[in-house]
């Protein structure tokens, strides 16, 4: 699932992710500084989390990963709830990756 964000026929952000099985977002974005000042990514992130609810009612937790380094996101998702589960070291990029989940049955 993809949620979009436009501001002025603009496209501002987006969050995407899967639902199925296992909720998970897979990435999120806010294109323009204006938007990331008025909390467009915490918005984002709700809808998602709402999404993944209604289509998902059993499923436990939701998850995200996000590169270690990128501090900004970390808390983002730390403010919405997310806590850090576990780190692994990417093979690919050879950089440090957070595991984070959040619970979805409250």
């Amino acid at each position: 699932m993809t949620v979009v964000a436009k501001k002025q026929d603009k496209i501002a952000g987006l969050i995407s992710g899967t639902l199925p099985i296992q909720p998970r977002i897979m990435f999120l974005t806010v294109t323009d500084e204006q938007s990331a000042r008025e909390g467009l990514g915490a918005t984002l992130i709700d809808q998602f989390v709402q999404a993944a609810k209604k289509q998902q009612p059993k499923a436990p937790f939701i998850l995200h990963n996000e590169f270690a380094e990128n501090y900004n996101a970390i808390g983002l998702f730390s403010m919405k709830g997310f806590t850090i589960t576990g780190f692994i070291r990417d093979s690919i990029t050879n950089r440090d990756v957070v595991f984070m989940k959040r619970p979805l049955l409250t």
